[in-house]
């Protein structure tokens, strides 16, 4: 996967991917969003935050995504990624 820091081209392969889910400022706002959730039919998380371990093919640098519902939602506003030793963090424009 190629990803460009500070304007430099660097050729990265990941080996672990970890999502924070159930995260927000405050804990009142995590409270109304799992609500939210749970009003659909999703139920509420054993723990607050969850931290998933996915797979690596879920990584893309793309503008645009393929889901499969309407409905679905999906949201990137932070990686914090170690390449080489070397901490990047990279937040939401």
């Amino acid at each position: 996967m190629n990803i460009i820091v500070s304007g430099k081209s660097m050729e990265v392969t990941p080996k672990r991917l970890l999502i924070a889910g159930y995260t927000g400022k405050d804990q009142a706002s995590v409270k109304k969003h799992i609500d939210e959730l749970k009003a659909i039919g999703v139920p509420a998380p054993p723990q607050v935050p969850m931290i998933y371990d996915v797979s690596t093919d879920l990584i893309t640098t793309s503008s645009a995504i393929s889901v499969v519902k309407e409905t679905s939602s999906g949201e990137a506003e932070v990686v914090i990624m170690n390449v080489k030793g070397q901490w990047y963090v990279r937040t939401r424009q």
